[in-house]
Formats: C-alpha cells, sequence, structure tokens
C-alpha cells in the first residue's frame, strides 16, 4: 500500500492492489467494517472506506471536525484505553500497547471535510 500527500495536505493519494471489491460508502452511508483497534472514533464521522489484509487494518472517515480536533481527540480516547500515545507532524499521532501491535491516525483538512484514516499493524488489528 502507498499513501502520499503532498505538502500542506491539499489531497491524498492512496493506491493499493486488491484481490475482490472495495465496499466504499455512498454519498451519506457509511462503508460495512469495523474500528481498527477497537477504540472508539475519535470524532463525530462517517466511515468511508475499511480494508483489512492479513496483517493490518484500515479504514477512512469523514468528519466536519476540523483536523485539530480529531488528533487530539483521537489521542486521548488511545490513552484512556491504555495505549501509549506519541504525537508526529501535524495531524499525525501513532499509539502502541504492549502486545498489541500498533495504530497510527492521520487526518486531512479539506474544503469542506476532514478526511482521517486508522491503520492499525500487528495485534492492534
Amino acid at each position: 500500500m502507498l499513501l502520499a500527500s503532498p505538502r500542506g495536505g491539499a489531497g491524498l493519494f492512496l493506491a493499493a492492489l486488491f484481490e475482490g471489491d472495495l465496499l466504499w460508502a455512498g454519498e451519506k452511508g457509511e462503508a460495512p467494517g469495523d474500528e481498527p483497534a477497537g477504540v472508539p472514533r475519535p470524532v463525530p464521522c462517517r466511515r468511508i472506506l475499511h480494508i483489512k489484509a492479513e496483517k493490518w487494518k484500515a479504514a477512512w472517515y469523514l468528519t466536519a471536525a476540523p483536523a485539530e480536533s480529531v488528533v487530539r481527540d483521537g489521542a486521548r480516547r488511545f490513552a484512556s484505553a491504555g495505549w501509549k500515545v506519541e504525537k508526529g507532524d501535524e495531524g499525525l499521532f501513532v499509539a502502541w500497547r504492549d502486545g498489541s501491535g500498533q495504530v497510527t491516525v492521520k487526518s486531512y483538512a479539506g474544503e469542506k471535510d476532514t478526511c482521517f484514516f486508522i491503520l492499525a499493524t500487528g495485534g492492534g488489528m
């Protein structure tokens, strides 16, 4: 999987190769799936895509909340659930728990909405 964002976070590019169909949400619906790492969503949002692979699981969400809220509230929720949290570059944090793998959360502020993803690897799925 390749994930890239131009400088300034104005857009997002994801390239991946999958077997089978990807189930995207419609204009108002929610994509089937679950929350990677089992931690509640950091802000009110809707899941637009959920992908599960052999060694990782990811979900993409849209929200009207600012990107800063996604990181601040998400980091707080993971910490409350017993995860160690480290904030990275703007719009990013990483969380881990002994024996539970790692979770990465990245948010991108758009013109109308904020898009963010949660990627869980290892035992964090």
